[in-house]
């Protein structure tokens, strides 16, 4: 398969995953040039939640997509200020210059026990 299959093949992969989850709060940021978004995902009946990341092509540079998992309802300050905390964490990603889904593992620091591992 050529990079332009592997490409569109990623993409449908990146819908699917991101239509498999519920989606609840969200917001933009930009890194290295590219649009971004961050969403919050509901995975099925358990207190676990998604961060789902997804920065547009830019140019000829090619689209990211990633998704991190944790339950973050143990921290009170989540509970309180839920879309700042995606927030948060999605500023800790775009630290990264190299590669926003760079790191395995994600943690905002007003919840330091709350670790969203990647998926």
């Amino acid at each position: 398969m050529n990079a332009k299959g592997i490409s569109i093949a990623l993409v449908c992969l990146a819908t699917l995953l991101v239509t498999e989850a519920k989606l609840g709060k969200q917001g933009c940021f930009t890194w290295n040039n590219r649009r971004c978004t961050w969403r919050e995902g509901f995975v099925g009946k358990s207190f676990n939640m998604l961060l789902i990341i997804q920065c547009k092509k830019a140019g000829n540079l090619h689209s990211i997509f990633c998704q991190y998992i944790g339950n973050p309802h143990n921290c009170a300050w989540y509970n309180k200020h839920q879309a700042d905390f995606y927030w948060c964490l999605a500023n800790v990603l775009r630290e990264d210059t190299q590669n926003v889904c760079n790191p395995n593992t994600v943690v905002c620091d007003r919840c330091p026990d709350v670790v969203f591992d990647k998926r």
